[in-house]
């Protein structure tokens, strides 16, 4: 279980167990043929424009982890991404081997390519988190899409993805058994060839469908096409944003096996211009939709096409905020560096955003200190701590300094929340450089 290194400036001739120049390899190709299982694979900041494809197998109980050190500390080098760029025609990362984990990495896939192929020849599971992509280079081809599950029939891959940021589309499709997605940020690929937001596709066996688990994420901007498309999947979804789209944002597609059912629970539609919330349509089998616990914010409440729908405490809000305690838990985008532990948090605001965390605190009186700043002015940002103490920012883009004073009457945990609003739906962000309790 060794660890090796990749860096830009580094010999393929090395033997990869350093992080400096004259140890560390040059390319993950070199890396990807002779790690095996068990073995992490630290990468420094740079361009790499290769495609990742390793030839070993992890196992259960010993992943191969590929890591970018965004930091640049283990390397000495500057702060940067760690960018994998398809070669032309291409794909970022190709996989045939399972029980790979893949973290702090950007990704730019080319058209007719995807972030992540799966052609496994074996079932197994794959771990994927703190991923951008960014773009994908081409502006007509369909694909271009973040994730492309595909595999060898008869074998049944596990999907666990958290923290992705994307401005490409998100696509699932045949021998992805189980997916699991946690806090994804997808935002409409603006002046490219526009997919749908998240595309599920269910597995080509009627008797072994695939299952979607999707929760405290966003899909907004997409102009061109509904924000999640599912051909036969069983959808689980909760504490979901969909937001600013033109089409109606859940769309059933062809659904091939009975029964497929669709479940979304605490989500929130907003600024949808479409006359159906959802639609159902060039179906063989039945389609059932539920609907609970939702906040509708300027937007239809009506379906077409599904076999039943149950909606249940739809609420039509004025505002999101207004949403309060079953607010999607959206766009917590906390980028912890697994070599040197430090931590920063950035929450991305796409007209609304929020963040929710809880801090372990001694009884007594307390103290905790925040270090918080936003990227743009003319809208507040309001800091809750103990749901009973609210600062707002200062309305700039400088570093600022928030202190809370607070009385716990035994050792509990204590919430913080960050709420944001903006005028629209740009991108911006808070940046919270550090907590301390005192």
């Amino acid at each position: 279980m060794a660890i090796y290194y990749v860096r830009p400036d580094g010999n393929n001739s090395n033997d990869g167990l350093a992080p400096t120049p004259d140890r560390a390899w040059q390319t993950l190709t070199k890396a990807a043929n002779t790690v095996t299982a068990g073995d992490t694979v630290i990468i420094a900041p740079g361009t790499y424009t290769e495609t990742l494809s390793p030839v070993n197998a992890g196992t259960v109980k010993a992943f191969i982890r590929w890591l970018g050190d965004e930091s640049g500390e283990v390397f000495g080098v500057s702060p940067g991404s760690v960018t994998i760029q398809a070669p032309t025609d291409s794909d970022c990362i190709y996989l045939v081997k399972p029980y790979h984990e893949f973290g702090f990495l950007t990704l730019k896939p080319q058209a007719g390519g995807a972030g992540f192929r799966n052609a496994m020849d074996a079932s197994g599971d794959v771990v994927i988190h703190d991923i951008k992509a960014v773009e994908y280079l081409g502006s007509t081809s369909f694909y271009g899409h973040l994730f492309i599950p595909g595999g060898t029939t008869g074998t049944y891959n596990k999907y666990l993805v958290k923290r992705v940021y994307a401005t490409v589309p998100l696509r699932f499709v045949t021998s992805a058994r189980n997916v699991i997605i946690s806090q994804a940020l997808s935002i409409g690929a603006v002046g490219q060839y526009e997919s749908n937001g998240v595309w599920v596709s269910a597995y080509s066996d009627a008797d072994n469908q695939s299952t979607i688990h999707i929760h405290d994420s966003a899909f907004v901007n997409y102009q061109n096409r509904s924000c999640f498309f599912s051909t036969g999947c069983t959808i689980y979804a909760e504490r979901i944003l969909f937001a600013n789209s033109a089409y109606a944002p859940i769309c059933g597609y062809r659904l091939s096996y009975p029964v497929t059912i669709e479940n979304y629970k605490s989500c929130v539609f907003a600024d949808i211009s479409a006359t159906d919330l959802a639609t159902c349509s060039y179906t063989s089998y039945p389609g059932m939709l539920s609907l609970y616990d939702c906040a509708i914010i300027s937007s239809p409440t009506s379906t077409s096409g599904w076999s039943a729908v149950l909606s249940n405490r739809l609420e039509s809000l004025s505002d999101l905020q207004d949403y309060d305690l079953r607010f999607p838990n959206l766009y917590f985008l906390e980028r912890v560096n697994p070599i040197t532990g430090k931590a920063n948090i950035r929450i991305p605001v796409v007209k609304w955003g929020r963040f929710f965390m809880e801090i372990p605190v001694r009884r007594g009186d307390r103290q905790l200190t925040l270090k918080i700043k936003k990227s743009w002015t003319g809208s507040s940002v309001k800091v809750l701590v103990n749901r009973e103490t609210e600062q707002t920012l200062a309305d700039n883009t400088d570093l600022q300094t928030l202190t809370f004073n607070f009385t716990v009457p035994m050792d509990m945990y204590v919430p913080l929340e960050v709420w944001a609003k903006a005028s629209d739906y740009t991108e911006r962000s808070v940046y919270i450089t550090e907590i301390a309790v005192a």
